[in-house]
């Protein structure tokens, strides 16, 4: 179902992927919709980071999908089901409109390296620090690494998204109409709420399109010096 949302595929031949996984296959809803998003963040990652506008405009989808993914971890009616088909369809267009645009135009986000600076040490609180300071001065390859140190070493997933959602309110919301925010907000909740079941999937996406979105932005000099 995914290969076929970031295809060229038909809106037909979409839905029906969607009706062979949920009503054929019976996965959970609420597994279906993390695919779909999960399908969203790999089209935000497409895009370069030279193009802020093309960033936000990719991470649509991502908030689009998130927000139909929180639906139904409330709500489990059949007759809610619609939003998933609508969801898949709306990626699938968007995956194909982004990917004739930023043709010749941008280069694929690739996920950072290993940075070989360490810093923050064992201690939880030391890492976010480092997290944060990294943030701010756009050091991409370093943030992503303390983040999937902090990970690896157990610590809580939401205080190292909060810790990213404090440097993205930093950025101008007059020029992306708080879109950073929004963007942390989604695929922190993503990566946070990623089924267990399909817990051998690759979700740093999530991690490294929170990251982009709240490095990279123009930051609001008068809240900066607060």
């Amino acid at each position: 179902m995914q290969q076929i949302i970031l295809s060229n595929a038909e809106t037909t031949e979409v839905c029906q992927s969607v009706y062979d996984a949920l009503i054929k296959g019976e996965a959970h809803p609420r597994a279906v919709a993390a695919v779909i998003a999960l399908a969203a963040a790999e089209i935000v990652q497409k895009v370069g980071d030279e193009d802020r506008d093309l960033f936000i405009r990719a991470s649509h989808g991502l908030l689009y999908a998130s927000a139909a993914h929180n639906v139904f971890s409330q709500v489990q009616d059949e007759e809610v089901y619609n939003l998933i088909f609508t969801t898949a369809a709306y990626i699938n267009v968007l995956n194909k409109e982004l990917s004739s645009q930023a043709q010749g135009t941008s280069q694929p986000a690739a996920a950072p390296a290993a940075s070989t600076t360490v810093g923050g040490g064992l201690i939880a609180v030391n890492q976010l620090e480092t997290l944060e300071a990294q943030l701010k001065e756009k050091d991409l390859r370093g943030a992503f690494h303390t983040a999937q140190r902090y990970l690896k070493l157990g610590h809580d997933a939401r205080a190292l998204f909060g810790t990213i959602s404090l440097v993205a309110a930093l950025n101008d919301t007059t020029i992306d109409q708080g879109h950073s925010l929004q963007i942390v907000q989604a695929a922190g909740e993503e990566f946070i709420s990623w089924p267990r079941d399909l817990a051998g999937t690759d979700i740093d996406n999530y991690l490294h399109i929170a990251l982009r979105a709240a490095a990279l932005g123009k930051r609001d000099t008068l809240i900066s010096q607060l």
